[in-house]
């Protein structure tokens, strides 16, 4: 603390790191959580982010959305999702750090629908469309080729 009891900001060597990269937008909101109570779930989505993908930002809500139901329908086109499949999507979905009210709806949700008219809903998941799905050829060449 300093003199008039006022706590003494201090920037954490990631966020420094983070800075010298540019990415002052994550830099801002690490340095904002770890002045204000901590979410650890809010950082650690933020970290992975920027850490794996070099997102700047945590998706938005509407985006969670349309990952997790991309996930659940693919999962299901065989038409038999197995129990153990719906939990690794949703485990996979809170350790990004989906909202817990999202993953009630993926819960619920019947894993049916059109997973190709569900993804341009969503800008940023349809951008990668391709890590989702991919054609049942391009999977089989690759797997001969291991």
């Amino acid at each position: 603390m300093s003199r008039a009891g006022h706590h003494e900001r201090t920037i954490h060597p990631f966020v420094a790191r983070a800075a010298r990269t540019e990415d002052i937008n994550v830099a801002e909101k690490v340095t904002e959580m770890a002045n204000t109570k901590l979410d650890a779930g809010r950082l650690a989505s933020a970290w992975h982010y920027r850490r794996e993908w070099g997102f700047k930002s945590v998706p938005q809500a509407g985006d969670w959305a349309v990952m997790g139901r991309a996930l659940l329908i693919c999962a299901n086109a065989d038409g038999q999702l197995a129990p153990s499949e719906r939990e690794w999507i949703l485990g996979y979905m809170a350790s990004k750090g989906a909202p817990a009210a999202m993953l009630e709806e993926l819960a619920a949700f019947d894993a049916t629908g059109d997973v190709l008219a569900l993804l341009p809903k969503s800008d940023a998941v349809n951008k990668s469309r391709r890590v989702l799905i991919e054609k049942k050829d391009n999977r089989t060449e690759r797997a001969k080729k291991r």
